[in-house]
């Protein structure tokens, strides 16, 4: 059944993201999370409904605060046709930072009706201090794949993201 991101915000009492979010470099001082083999992301799709056509990813969805921590850290790929989506309860201010993460990535953040507002690509960083990439805008959700993927599939700000379970 497809959903708005935001119907599955509501099932997901989800709090702040992994690869970042607002409390960014100060959680720097906590040990950054190894990779898990145990980890469990849960799985959906996406549809990115762009005015071109649309695209379909496989994504992870982190619904854990382990796994929202972890996010697509200490991995060394990320398939083509693949991502994360990262969703909130709340309305959330603030950027997402690539602490250990190995891939250069892009996010697109969106809001309650799916709405891509901005679109960034973002740089591994292994040390310290590592960029806060932030949308400058409040946002009920993120979705992060291979840099430069938005840009092949033709997905701009005012795109649509639809989560498909």
């Amino acid at each position: 059944m497809r959903i708005r991101i935001i119907a599955l915000a509501v099932v997901m009492s989800m709090s702040l993201l992994a690869c970042g979010g607002d409390d960014g470099p100060d959680a720097a001082a906590v040990e950054s999370p190894s990779p898990n083999p145990t980890s469990d992301f849960g799985l959906g799709r996406v549809l990115l409904d762009t005015d071109e056509g649309s695209q379909l990813i496989d994504v992870e969805v982190a619904d854990t605060p382990e796994l929202r921590q972890l996010g697509l850290m200490h991995r060394e790929s990320l398939d083509e046709e693949a991502g994360m989506v990262f969703v909130f309860f709340e309305e959330q201010q603030g950027g997402f930072w690539m602490k250990n993460t190995l891939i250069p990535l892009s996010i697109a953040f969106f809001d309650g009706q799916g709405e891509i507002l901005k679109i960034l690509d973002m740089e591994p960083c292994e040390e310290d201090p590592c960029p806060i990439y932030d949308p400058g805008a409040t946002y009920m959700g993120a979705l992060e794949v291979n840099q430069g993927a938005f840009d092949r599939w033709g997905v701009e700000e005012g795109d649509s993201v639809i989560l498909n379970q």
